[in-house]
């Protein structure tokens, strides 16, 4: 069985829309200019290894300088960022096909809500134990935005 990739078919993920790439199965190289998407190509193929995985989507936060969880970008900030910032609806779809005829199909509606919670149980959430002192932190209460996956 031959698991090459055939077609991509990008409706959303990050600031790429509506990307058709057909037939690529010979394709071994992907070029084009600074900012014009292809790593995020190559990370839509990446996350085909197990789509209903959080470690797979995790392993595409980008943490460059702009990001690092240690200097206060979280992890549902670097999530966040996989969602087309452009668009009021946050949705990752796109299709990959394989030459043998297997097609995956990926969709994830994030709704971003509110929520109320304890100021230690975000330090801890953020891995952040040296921050501050517990027993500082005990009664603050912080509203912090959440994503809701479907």
């Amino acid at each position: 069985m031959d698991n090459h990739i055939s077609d991509i078919y990008i409706r959303s993920f990050r600031g790429i829309s509506n990307l058709e790439l057909k037939d690529i199965k010979l394709i071994n190289i992907l070029t084009g200019d600074n900012n014009g998407g292809k790593t995020s190509v190559l990370e839509v193929i990446q996350s085909i290894k197990n789509p209903f995985d959080f470690r797979t989507w995790r392993s595409l936060i980008r943490r460059g300088e702009r990001i690092s969880v240690i200097r206060g970008m979280s992890y549902y900030e670097g999530f966040y960022d996989l969602f087309d910032i452009n668009k009021e609806e946050k949705i990752i779809e796109y299709d990959v096909c394989l030459i043998n005829g297997q097609k995956y199909n990926v969709k994830v509606i994030a709704e971003r809500v509110e929520e109320e919670i304890m100021e230690k149980d975000l330090v801890k959430l953020q891995g952040d134990y040296n921050a501050m002192d517990e027993d500082s932190l005990q009664d603050n209460f912080l509203n912090v935005s959440k994503l809701n996956l479907k």
